[in-house]
């Protein structure tokens, strides 16, 4: 219920899936750091555990009106490794009280499909996964994938969210 919410949705807690605690916004996580992002990618196994990141150099909120607080963010590493990325993209609940109570539940089936997706049980190729968890006791939530290189072929231009009648021929599109 929302009062209960009300008391809970401000703490950092453990997550559901790696029980570590985590920030829940863009200042958290700049904030929390290369050390954060370190303990975060060793539990979800995309980095060596002889691996570090060393430094987030930048963090870019994007502007595009979305239901989440967003940003592209780069990073770096202590040595290079095949496969994880310095450009990442990060998902955190967004700051109004009554909309992050009101996407709550979408949330967490979000952060689940992007857990699923690293395992190779997502029947569509996705952004790489990086870390993502849920806090079932406050809904707070975290999402670190490598960011979507949109309009370099052969990927498409991002559309704008809710506009599907702007995309050509939607229907074959989606199809």
């Amino acid at each position: 219920d929302f009062v209960t919410f009300q008391q809970r949705h401000d703490r950092v807690a453990p997550g559901d899936a790696y029980g570590l605690e985590f920030p829940f916004s863009l200042a958290m996580l700049q904030e929390h750091g290369a050390g954060f992002l370190t303990r975060a990618f060793h539990a979800s196994g995309v980095m060596s555990a002889d691996n570090r990141v060393t430094e987030i150099l930048s963090m870019t909120p994007i502007e595009e009106k979305g239901a989440s607080e967003n940003a592209l963010m780069t990073i770096t590493y202590a040595r290079d490794e095949p496969g994880i990325e310095t450009e990442l993209f990060v998902k955190m609940p967004p700051a109004n009280v009554e909309r992050k109570f009101g996407l709550a539940g979408m949330s967490h089936g979000e952060v689940e499909i992007a857990r699923l997706s690293q395992k190779g049980t997502v029947p569509v190729e996705t952004a790489r996964y990086y870390f993502a968890d849920y806090c079932t006791h406050t809904a707070n939530y975290i999402l670190i994938t490598g960011k979507v290189a949109f309009g370099v072929d052969p990927i498409e231009p991002a559309y704008h969210k809710g506009y599907d009648f702007m995309v050509p021929d939607a229907d074959e599109h989606y199809r």
